[in-house]
């Protein structure tokens, strides 16, 4: 497989930053995006550390609060 085409949980984190309604990541009491639930459920991570690596990842490229 192409290493570009390789899923990965870092490659899934930056599509969310550029493609989804990141607001989710910035709330408490929310439902998650189809997208981030996928994720999830993938790579077997807890919507808040999801969350919170999604903020992380926006912050660093310069995306700021969804």
């Amino acid at each position: 497989m192409d290493r570009l085409m390789r899923a990965s949980y870092l490659s899934a984190l930056a599509w969310l930053a550029h493609h989804d309604d990141c607001g989710w990541a910035y709330r408490d009491d929310t439902v998650l995006s189809a997208p981030a639930q996928l994720v999830v459920h993938l790579w077997d991570k807890a919507p808040r550390l999801l969350a919170y690596d999604l903020r992380a990842l926006r912050m660093k490229e310069g995306l700021g609060h969804a």
